[in-house]
């Protein structure tokens, strides 16, 4: 099994698309080096006011960035992921969504870049199916050699009524998508509830309301070794631990 660790930036954004974390390799987390970077983390929303990534975002071999939401037409502090209109959902935002991706691919500086969309509740790409229907249908969009990617964050993908039945869930994910080709590597996480935020929160693998036993079972059993593992940056011995790695 092979493990990386998502690390966040703590510089504050001074614009929609500057990078937010990255995702390096496991040793590499471990010892708090600088050395190359699996991804790219970016946190904004191409389908909203935020409009397109600039060229600059494609300087980097690999990007992860949301596959953004429909904004509410009314400005207002909750545009934002968890406040999606609900045309996110519908044919809408999968038009908006199809429309950002082939201007991305007839970028010139996109030859060199794989953009890889995480999927989440809150965005067009929020479940199995709808990640299933991006991965057959991309590269009638254009995309031939295989730039877009998903890094499946099954944690992400939750609701707050899947909660109760997260196991089951995660398993039905990933025994759909685990082994698509397309999916560059899977976030595995362990998950709780946010009261605050209203939806679930992903938390270590050896920390949370799932046994960790089952998520290393499950990663055994849909994940190919081929496919890299991403970890949360906290506690990494103890989550390698829970894997048996």
């Amino acid at each position: 099994m092979r493990l990386l660790v998502q690390r966040q930036f703590s510089a504050p954004r001074t614009s929609p698309w500057q990078a937010v974390g990255e995702i390096v390799p496991f040793a590499e987390a471990r010892r708090g080096g600088t050395g190359p970077t699996f991804a790219t983390v970016v946190e904004s929303n191409g389908l909203g006011r935020a409009g397109p990534p600039p060229e600059a975002v494609f300087a980097c071999d690999r990007v992860v960035l949301p596959s953004g939401w429909i904004e509410p037409e009314q400005e207002s502090d909750d545009a934002g992921p968890g406040f999606a209109d609900p045309r996110t959902w519908g044919p809408s935002g999968w038009g908006r969504f199809e429309s950002f991706c082939r201007e991305l691919l007839a970028r010139p500086a996109a030859d060199s870049a794989r953009l890889c969309f995480r999927p989440r509740a809150t965005d067009v790409l929020s479940d199995a199916p709808s990640c299933a229907r991006f991965l057959r249908e991309k590269a009638r969009w254009g995309d031939r050699e295989g730039l877009l990617e998903i890094l499946l964050d099954p944690v992400a993908m939750l609701t707050p009524v899947m909660l109760g039945a997260a196991e089951d869930h995660l398993s039905r994910i990933l025994a759909y998508l685990g082994a698509a080709p397309g999916v560059c590597a899977v976030v595995l996480t362990n998950v709780e509830s946010d009261p605050q935020r209203g939806r679930p929160r992903a938390s270590p693998v050896h920390k949370g309301l799932l046994p960790p036993s089952s998520l290393a079972r499950l990663a055994r059993e849909t994940v190919p070794p081929a496919i890299p593992i991403v970890l949360l940056d906290d506690e990494l011995e103890g989550q390698r631990a829970c894997l048996g790695v």
